[in-house]
């Protein structure tokens, strides 16, 4: 008899400590998501350019033609103002716009996100790019954020 009450009683109180082992589960984990930015061209076609991860993670990077990307420095930033640049740039209503213009000098912007991949590309660079309307108040924001991570001009 002790034996069977015994099997009986076993699984009850194992059961509590087998699921008080489960992990936690996220709550809106969000899908990680890089911001790209780069402008140059021109008669040296250079190029310099910024990838801001959702990980925090800010790269300034240079390429020249017939060279390997050369990064220029990395720095981890707050993620909530990588976050608060995504939703500037989700409400802007670019997502729902094709630009693809190029000139001597182009700027390209990029997001890339969960497999997909957005691209939107205008002519110039710095204050001279024609910038498409949508972004006017993006792309001030994104460049005053990684400028001042390095006090980098």
């Amino acid at each position: 008899m002790p034996l069977k009450l015994l099997i009986l009683i076993l699984p009850v109180m194992i059961f509590p400590i087998s699921c008080s082992q489960r992990p936690a589960a996220q709550k809106n984990p969000v899908t990680p998501y890089v911001i790209k930015y780069s402008e140059g061209g021109g008669f040296t076609g250079l190029v310099r350019g910024y990838d801001i991860a959702s990980s925090g993670e800010v790269v300034h990077w240079e390429l020249t033609p017939g060279a390997e990307k050369r990064i220029l420095w990395k720095e981890n930033a707050d993620q909530s103002q990588i976050q608060g640049l995504r939703e500037i740039l989700r409400k802007s209503g670019i997502f729902d716009r094709s630009v693809d213009q190029r000139g001597n000098m182009t700027t390209v912007l990029g997001y890339e996100s969960g497999g997909q991949s957005y691209s939107w590309s205008w002519p110039g660079s710095g204050p001279a790019a024609q910038v498409p309307e949508e972004l006017r108040e993006f792309i001030p924001e994104l460049l005053s954020f990684c400028h001042n991570l390095k006090n980098d001009s």
